[in-house]
């Protein structure tokens, strides 16, 4: 009867334990896994140079992804937020040059090395390379009236370099999205963009993100807000052109694996 008596409680305390569930962040910005990354997105490294940059995924490929969940109050995430009677714009922010991105969705912020706004080209391509979008503004300015959401707020490689900003639209509820760092998905509904990537010119280019996100409070959803918000800094993507010896590496590889293969023949 004992026995019985603590699987029956033990069950009813199982039963009231509130279900597990994953932190994603709002907004994030990640890459498909490379060479030597664990799981299916790339891995966030602790320290990289050239940019120096802590807590970002490192890719060498032409594809990132931008993911955006939506929480349990949130009714619009990406540029303009409009819910009900009530809008908000990029101009009602403090956002740098902010009256440049009315009327724009979400906001890809590629920062790339100071002095090259004009030395290399970048362009992206969504929904599966159909659209090709080129910047919607660029700019070599910072300490002159540029600010960033916090987060990722203006941490390295952002200070003091130059930058480009694609328009990247706005995000529905489609899919449960996951945690580009840990890969585990939660219960969050959102979206995930892919992302290619058309360039020349730049040693590296680091992504963030930003978009205006209105949710709603109360059972009727009474009230609105929209803020502006951005990725966590350790959820951005740096794509780095391989370095010489890294290539120069590669290609005697090849070639040792070329001559190995003829001796056997």
């Amino acid at each position: 009867m004992k026995t019985k008596v603590i699987a029956f409680a033990t069950l009813v305390l199982l039963l009231n334990i509130p279900s597990i569930t994953f932190a994603i962040p709002t907004l994030q910005v990640g890459a498909p896994a490379g060479t030597g990354d664990a799981g299916i997105y790339a891995d966030y490294t602790g320290s990289l140079s050239n940019p120096t940059e802590d807590d970002t995924a490192v890719t060498g490929g032409n594809t990132i992804l931008v993911a955006a969940a939506y929480g349990s109050n949130d009714v619009f995430i990406g540029g303009m937020g409009s819910y009900l009677a009530y809008s908000w714009d990029w101009t009602d922010t403090e956002f740098g040059f902010a009256s440049d991105f009315s009327g724009a969705g979400a906001l890809l912020m590629a920062t790339i090395p100071d002095g090259t706004l004009g030395a290399g080209t970048l362009s992206i391509s969504l929904d599966g390379g159909t659209t090709v979008l080129s910047s919607l503004y660029s700019t070599s300015i910072y300490e002159s009236g540029f600010k960033v959401p916090n987060p990722p707020s203006n941490h390295a490689p952002i200070q003091d370099q130059d930058y480009l900003f694609f328009d990247i639209g706005d995000f529905s509820e489609l899919i449960y999205v996951p945690n580009f760092a840990s890969e585990a998905t939660g219960d969050q509904l959102g979206e995930i963009k892919t992302i290619q990537i058309s360039t020349s010119g730049y040693d590296w280019i680091h992504f963030d993100v930003f978009a205006l996100v209105t949710d709603a409070t109360g059972k009727k959803c009474v009230r609105v807000n929209t803020d502006d918000e951005g990725n966590p800094g350790s959820h951005d993507v740096t794509r780095k052109v391989p370095e010489p010896s890294t290539l120069l590496l590669l290609g005697s590889g090849l070639v040792a694996l070329g001559l190995i293969k003829r001796r056997k023949k």
